[in-house]
């Protein structure tokens, strides 16, 4: 998969439930005006295996929800990991449920 979706405008005020769905396989968030604003991955009962880049040229921190009760980096269901400002974020599905995060150096 090598889509890709710019331009992206977080959420407002995060949340899981009302979260901007990524779609893409590369993702760059532009808007991204109060901490915790927010984007959620796709289902990850239909993505194991997939990889998704998601960059954040926003410019405040940026939460990133599981969708439903699946988990990143073996944390709380449903709870957001966050991709500071100008970071960006590879997340890898390893199965139904689990998200793993790897950081990745500031965007230039």
């Amino acid at each position: 998969q090598n889509s890709t979706e710019d331009n992206i405008t977080a959420t407002p005020n995060g949340g899981q439930p009302t979260a901007y769905q990524i779609t893409a396989a590369t993702s760059r968030v532009t808007v991204c005006a109060t901490n915790a604003d927010s984007v959620k991955l796709p289902p990850s009962k239909n993505s194991v295996g997939a990889r998704l880049l998601i960059i954040n040229d926003g410019a405040a921190n940026l939460a990133v929800f599981p969708e439903g009760t699946a988990t990143i980096d073996g944390g709380s269901a449903s709870a957001s990991v966050t991709i500071t400002a100008g970071r960006r974020s590879l997340f890898v599905c390893q199965a139904a449920g689990a998200w793993q995060s790897i950081g990745m150096a500031k965007s230039t």
